[in-house]
């Protein structure tokens, strides 16, 4: 996949935008969405915030499962929100 911004690596996301995308198929999203949880604590923790990219047919089940998460429909990077974008992540690594 072309990245259209740099790879998250684990460094500070302040003021920062992370976007979390669907790599794999809607069963691997479903089963690694149960991280995003965490993942967007840290990054509200640290002044960042997370967008969470995903395939129309997850889009308003992600949305209900992660309330107060912007849950935006696109299912690669490349089809992500990325206006605003500092890094981008699979789901599921």
């Amino acid at each position: 996949m072309e990245r259209l911004c740099p790879r998250w690596q684990g460094q500070s996301l302040g003021g920062k935008t992370l976007i979390v995308h669907s790599e794999q198929g809607n069963g691997d999203d479903i089963q690694m969405v149960r991280f995003v949880h965490e993942l967007a604590a840290r990054v509200r923790d640290e002044g960042g915030r997370l967008v969470l990219a995903v395939r129309r047919a997850l889009q308003s089940l992600f949305a209900r499962f992660l309330r107060g998460l912007r849950v935006h429909r696109g299912r690669t990077a490349r089809q992500a929100p990325l206006w605003a974008a500092d890094h981008e992540r699979a789901v599921g690594t």
